[in-house]
């Protein structure tokens, strides 16, 4: 096993026993950073050869900045599977033409039907996105990070294999159009109460049971469930409708 001695650029020196590319790779993933050696840089996703590791060796640590190639690389490095015009369409949507864009400058960013089944942390780095389209993919889950876009003012998570979303969503507190059709949705979160512009929901196909009154959040939310019996707004009360009924009567009357 060769012992492989990691050295930042401001010195720091740590030694890992490291078996393979394979984990080198996982140790650049979680410290988000390149290797060095002999002055070529090599990226996450970058063919390494294994020699690079066959002997004791000194590699060079280079953290990255948060970037829209990094959330790229993250996304890819998170789901092997995909094929590679699954990762060329991802890195075109996050890296439109060859500029390197700045994470400040992505609103848009749809990344509809490519299979992804893992999102990395880094995506809650597009804190100006207003628009995320992640449906048709294979997700079980979203990080908590997802709480970081508070721009966000439509989410379409439809067409995914969703068991739970993350109590961090109520994050979320310009999101209007929440998409959650043809999940595996039980219940929602409390913290589902957190979407305080929340304006359209769509649940349909899910095995919910229970959605409780407490998504009556604003009121004009629309919620969308086929077969489900849905509790009244809150805000009408027992007197308020017997009131109603009484006005409606006495109209009749007239």
């Amino acid at each position: 096993m060769p012992n492989i001695t990691l050295t930042t650029i401001s010195g720091g020196a740590i030694t890992e026993n490291i078996d393979d590319i394979g984990q080198l790779k996982e140790y650049m993933y979680h410290n988000n950073s390149w290797i060095v050696k002999d002055d070529t840089y090599y990226d996450i996703n970058d063919d390494i050869p294994d020699n690079l590791i066959a002997e004791d060796v000194s590699l060079t640590i280079v953290k990255k900045s948060p970037s829209p190639k990094k959330i790229a690389n993250d996304i890819i490095y998170n789901n092997p599977h995909l094929t590679e015009e699954q990762k060329n369409i991802i890195r075109r949507r996050l890296l439109p033409g060859d500029e390197e864009k700045d994470l400040e400058t992505i609103n848009v960013l749809d990344l509809n039907g490519l299979g992804i089944k893992e999102l990395p942390k880094s995506i809650g780095k597009l804190r100006n996105l207003g628009y995320l389209n992640l449906a048709r993919n294979q997700l079980k889950s979203l990080p908590e990070e997802i709480e970081n876009l508070r721009n966000l003012g439509y989410l379409s998570l439809a067409h995914n294999q969703l068991k739970s979303l993350p109590g961090s969503i109520e994050g979320l507190v310009y999101l209007m159009h929440l998409d959650l059709t043809n999940n595996q949705l039980k219940s929602l979160p409390g913290s589902i109460e957190g979407l305080v512009s929340l304006m359209h929901l769509d649940l349909t196909n899910n095995p919910l049971t229970d959605i409780r009154s407490r998504l009556y959040i604003g009121q004009d939310l629309v919620i969308l469930q086929e077969n489900l019996a849905l509790p009244p707004k809150p805000s009408t009360t027992k007197a308020q409708a017997s009131g109603c009924q009484a006005e409606g009567e006495h109209d009749r009357g007239q």
